[in-house]
């Protein structure tokens, strides 16, 4: 029998991932079983504990692999790298890839609807529910590194409120995606660039934010 490659491992992983997106798309997450992304994949079951130790970590994994995929680049990765020299760019650069079109596709796509509807409590574990927690926090936690990395390199005030300033952004974003599942984000989408050009002055002034 021919050893498996590194190679072999990562096209199986890739095949589950892609029948599991699929499947969770057409079927909903609840109705979909492993034996079913296992049979649509073209592989065993064991092959899929092998990546995988449930159900729940292929959805997290195919989240984080769907959000860096329609990234053309981490840019809040970057930002928040000590080593970048100008982190505010790259936090801007972010701010307009989540109202970019690809984002907003995301944002009315299947995949993106079952998420929703698991961290409401609609559908999905406890279990399920504080995984895909974690992804969201790990995201928070580089906003916040981002922020203080640009009042490292004196682009924002010294006394600026970062955990408030974490909180704005992310009900920026949140509200964004909100008013676009709606169908009534589309003025907003046409000011997307002045509503964070407005944001980020808002912070360099630190008006929004001092208190």
């Amino acid at each position: 029998m021919a050893k498996r490659t590194h190679e072999d491992a990562e096209l199986t992983k890739q095949a589950i991932l892609d029948s599991a997106f699929r499947l969770f798309s057409r079927r909903g997450y609840e109705s979909t079983s492993l034996s079913d992304i296992a049979r649509f994949a073209g592989v065993t079951r064991g092959a899929i504990y092998w990546h995988f130790k449930d159900k729940g970590q292929i959805l997290v994994e195919l989240c984080e692999k769907v959000n860096l995929d329609r990234m053309k680049s981490d840019a809040l990765a970057e930002a928040a790298d000590p080593r970048e020299e100008d982190p505010l760019s790259k936090i801007v650069l972010w701010l307009k890839e989540c109202g970019d079109d690809s984002s907003v596709q995301f944002y009315s796509s299947a995949l993106f609807s079952l998420v929703d509807k698991i961290m409401s409590g609609a559908c999905g574990s406890d279990d399920v529910r504080e995984k895909l927690k974690g992804m969201f926090e790990k995201r928070e936690a580089l906003v916040c590194s981002a922020l203080r990395n640009s009042v490292l390199k004196k682009q924002l005030p010294a006394d600026l409120n970062i955990e408030f300033a974490v909180d704005v952004l992310g009900s920026f974003i949140c509200g964004f995606v909100e008013y676009m599942r709606m169908g009534k984000g589309e003025h907003l989408r046409r000011n997307y660039d002045r509503v964070v050009k407005g944001i980020i002055s808002s912070f360099k002034e630190n008006e929004l934010l001092h208190y």
